[in-house]
């Protein structure tokens, strides 16, 4: 069974090599989505199993999509470098893990219970 993830990032540069790292994996990469506009569309065309997002998108902070994930019971993981002590992030989600952008992708897919298929 293949999983499909959810990319959301306003850098075009970490988008595709994050894409391509999830594609290399053998998974399903819905975006890179730069916007939450762009990515709540793309949640309405495609059912996803887990996403990725930036804290920070083109139109604003992530947490808008973020919302819309966690209502859908849709697993994600924040992946943000200007909030390293996770302060924002658990502000607005205290129960959603956060990671830095140094981060290994098998670090991300372990921060919402997925890595086992990896």
């Amino acid at each position: 069974m293949t999983h499909t993830i959810l990319v959301a990032t306003s850098k075009s540069d970490l988008g595709s090599c994050l894409s391509s790292s999830i594609q290399d994996l053998g998974w399903a990469v819905v975006g890179p989505c730069r916007s939450n506009a762009q990515a709540l569309d793309c949640l309405d065309a495609e059912a996803v199993d887990a996403a990725i997002l930036d804290i920070l998108l083109e139109d604003g902070s992530a947490f808008q999509l973020a919302a819309a994930l966690h209502r859908a019971a849709t697993p994600l993981v924040f992946f943000a470098t200007f909030d390293p002590h996770r302060k924002l992030i658990h502000a607005e989600f205290p129960d959603r893990p956060g990671a830095c952008r140094a981060a290994q992708l098998v670090d991300l897919l372990r921060a919402f219970g997925r890595a086992d298929s990896v």
